[in-house]
């Protein structure tokens, strides 16, 4: 028997420390929904387009690493660099972002009006670190962990 009571297992551990983060940022989400946080500056791109025109028109040009794809105007998937690396450079003119892109059925999405700490659970839960915002199945922008942390950094720089 453990000197102090019973010995924590990995479970148990992990479990404290995730009762723990939802008491200390349970009230800086209460409230909050994704509309409140999420960028809708989001470039959305054709799924027609080749990767090497998408490159250079769009990840080079403005560094977005992480982008909506359409097909005739509706939400298709999402591309990041992380696809386009399996590709070799030489067939970029010829593959389509539709041919690699994330496709929308297995993405989690979320929606403007889901709650922040909603939207934080999924994305802990699943490992991603950023949601696709659909309303009516259009997409209307990107939330991110880096955008929660944006948030709970500014609320401690002005310690609110």
């Amino acid at each position: 028997m453990a000197p102090f009571g019973k010995l924590l297992l990995p479970v148990d551990l992990q479990a404290a420390a995730e009762s723990y983060r939802q008491v200390e940022v349970g009230p800086i989400l209460t409230g909050r929904h994704v509309a409140d946080l999420m960028s809708s500056e989001c470039p959305i791109v054709d799924g027609r387009m080749d990767l090497q025109q998408f490159v250079d028109e769009e990840m080079l040009r403005n560094g977005k690493r992480c982008l909506l794809v359409e097909e005739d105007g509706a939400f298709a998937g999402l591309i990041t660099p992380h696809e386009i690396k399996h590709v070799e450079r030489r067939q970029w003119p010829s593959t389509t972002l539709s041919s690699v892109m994330l496709p929308a059925a297995g993405l989690h999405t979320v929606t403007p009006e889901t709650s922040l700490k909603d939207a934080l659970d999924v994305m802990a839960t699943n490992d991603v670190n950023q949601l696709p915002v659909l309303a009516s199945g259009h997409p209307r922008g990107m939330v991110s962990r880096s955008q929660v942390l944006q948030l709970f950094q500014t609320r401690a720089e002005l310690q609110v």
